[in-house]
């Protein structure tokens, strides 16, 4: 029997399969995909990106495209709120292509479990590979650390705002 993540998962798929060649159509990148619950209600949010960066006017562009392709054909049955965003400058590091994408740049990282005592910490993003990431912490004066994907439970971009 089919759990409830593994579902989720499919849909996932199932909608980055779909939207993704229409996104790409418009000019824009499919960044992210979630399907979240909050406060009792199911949300889909959409993340675009694009080289120039986005704007609202680009939110409501994709928004009301994807409304549309919903309206013909909607793999949700039940009640869900759309959100097209902006991943943001805090933007989440989920595959290998978003590591890729910003190496070399400062990024706030949470494992799974401690590496040299460590759990959490901030610090360069050097480079990465197909199975994980070189990341030098800040004040750290050591090389850097290997850290494998599958020991990431969260990262993300944390840029220095002065």
């Amino acid at each position: 029997m089919e759990n409830v993540a593994e579902k989720q998962h499919g849909l996932l798929e199932l909608l980055r399969i779909r939207l993704n060649p229409v996104i790409e159509d418009l000019g824009y990148e499919l960044y992210d995909l979630e399907d979240l619950q909050y406060q009792g209600q199911r949300i889909l949010r959409v993340s675009i990106d694009h080289e120039q960066g986005i704007q609202l006017e680009d939110c409501v562009r994709i928004d009301q495209m994807l409304q549309k392709l919903f309206d013909e054909n909607d793999p949700i049955e039940e009640a869900y709120t759309l959100e097209v965003s902006s991943p943001g400058i805090f933007r989440v590091l989920k595959n290998p292509e978003h590591f890729r994408r910003f190496t070399g740049e400062r990024i706030k990282i949470r494992l799974k479990k401690k590496i040299n005592g460590m759990r959490q910490a901030i610090g360069k993003l050097c480079s990465s590979t197909e199975d994980g990431i070189q990341f030098l912490p800040e004040n750290e004066s050591e090389e850097g650390l290997f850290i494998a994907y599958e020991n990431i439970s969260k990262a993300r971009l944390e840029p220095e705002l002065n």
